[in-house]
């Protein structure tokens, strides 16, 4: 039987953005993504994500085009703590969902500023999500 996905409720987002950490790498300070637009980013990938029941931290990294859209075969799984192979396996499937449903159309992102955000690493925490 296939656990029970529980969809982010709107309050855990805000408090997702909220507890978010700086996430990018800086490089100059007016080539950094502002608070804002993490939290756009961050808000855009969890609105998304269907948190498996019993879900393990998981981090992937991917990469964007310059319209903001995921390379699909750049996905990968850095790092997971906790879980079984296969709940680490569930709950990395379920975050690389997130990332290429709803960067379909593109991530709401400054073209400007694409050098910061091309490479992205992305915590998936059923407590807490933070983007790098």
């Amino acid at each position: 039987m296939r656990p029970k996905e529980r969809p982010l409720v709107q309050d855990e987002v805000v408090q997702l953005v909220q507890v978010m950490s700086p996430v990018l790498p800086k490089a100059a300070s007016d080539a950094s993504l502002n608070d804002a637009q993490k939290a756009t980013l961050l808000g855009e990938i969890v609105a998304c994500w269907s948190v498996p029941k019993g879900a393990p931290q998981v981090k992937l990294g991917f990469s964007l085009d310059r319209s903001g859209k995921p390379k699909t075969g750049s996905i990968r799984e850095i790092s997971h703590v906790g879980g079984a192979k296969t709940a680490v396996q569930s709950a990395f499937a379920a975050a690389k969902r997130a990332v290429l449903r709803c960067g379909r159309d593109g991530y709401t992102l400054p073209v400007e500023k694409y050098q910061q955000w091309r490479d992205i690493e992305l915590t998936f925490n059923p407590e807490r999500t933070s983007l790098r």
